[in-house]
C-alpha cells in the first residue's frame, strides 16, 4: 500500500487494479467488434434472417432490467438475443467457458423464464472458434 497526502491528510491508497471507466451506451468492445463482423457474415451468406444494431432494446422487469448486445432472428422466424463476453478457461480441463458473474447469470436465466419468445445466447470467442450456450428457463 502506499500512502499519500491530500487536503493536509494522510491516506492509504489501494493498489490493484486501475478503475477503468465504463463505455457510453451504443460503444462496442473488442469481442463484440468481432461477433458484429460474424453476425454480417451470417447474413451475407443467408445463415440468418436478420440482425439489429448493436443494443437494439432494454428489456424491463420490475426493478430489473436487461440490454442484450444483438437480437438476431433466424431463417425458421426464432428470435436471438446474444450477450458477447469475454473467454476464461477452466482450471482442470482448460475448457473455454463464458466469463459471467453469478449475478449476471442469474439475471440472464430470470429474463429467460419471462420471455420466452425469445432465446438467450452467451456467446464468446476461442482461438477463432465462437461458442454459444443457450440460456434455459
Amino acid at each position: 500500500m502506499e500512502t499519500a497526502i491530500k487536503d493536509g491528510k494522510w491516506v492509504v491508497a489501494k493498489r490493484g487494479r486501475p478503475n477503468y471507466q465504463r463505455r457510453a451506451a451504443g460503444e462496442m468492445n473488442n469481442t463484440e467488434t468481432l461477433f458484429s463482423a460474424y453476425l454480417e457474415y451470417q447474413l451475407r451468406c443467408h445463415d440468418i434472417q436478420a440482425r439489429s444494431a448493436f443494443e437494439p432494446i432494454t428489456l424491463t422487469s420490475g426493478r430489473r432490467s436487461y440490454t442484450p448486445d444483438f437480437k438476431v432472428t433466424e431463417l425458421d422466424g426464432t428470435v436471438k438475443m446474444y450477450d458477447c463476453k469475454g473467454c476464461k478457461l477452466t482450471k482442470v480441463r482448460r475448457i473455454p467457458r463464458p466469463h459471467i458473474e453469478p449475478q449476471d447469470r442469474l439475471r440472464l436465466e430470470i429474463f429467460a423464464r419471462e420471455f420466452r419468445k425469445y432465446q438467450f445466447v452467451l456467446t464468446w470467442m476461442h482461438r477463432n472458434q465462437w461458442y454459444e450456450e443457450r440460456i434455459v428457463p
